[in-house]
């Protein structure tokens, strides 16, 4: 009886100081895990901070342009849907023309000196 107590007690130190080691492993990993999540969140907030900035600069070069500002806002959205909706336009010109022409024109130079389509009105938001 005394063997099989010492035996289980054998098994039992060994699994509580494997059970030690996998706690430890854990709590090492529980750190790590918190310190990548806290910078994470440094990271968002320096992102936020950046975009911030940026919609604001945007907001100022916009306005020195002569784009004023109505009662409800800025117009940066509408400039850069602008500008997003003209380089589609100009990128399907583009490939229109390359699909249409690539028998006649041999080089990018004559592709891109070939007759200019023309460039379609700014898109407000309020037209959309």
């Amino acid at each position: 009886m005394i063997a099989s107590l010492k035996v289980w007690t054998l098994r039992t130190e060994q699994i509580q100081t494997q059970l030690e080691q996998e706690l430890a492993a854990t709590q090492e990993n529980l750190m790590h895990a918190t310190n990548e999540l806290q910078e994470a969140t440094k990271l968002a907030d320096i992102l936020y901070e950046v975009c911030q900035n940026l919609g604001l600069v945007t907001d100022h070069l916009i306005k020195q342009k002569g784009v004023e500002e109505d009662k409800q806002g800025s117009q940066s959205f509408e400039a850069v849907l602008n500008a997003v909706v003209h380089r589609l336009d100009s990128s399907k010109v583009i490939n229109h023309r390359t699909s249409r022409c690539s028998s006649e024109a041999s080089t990018p130079f004559e592709l891109a000196n070939q007759d200019q389509a023309p460039q379609k009105p700014a898109v407000s938001a309020s037209e959309m």
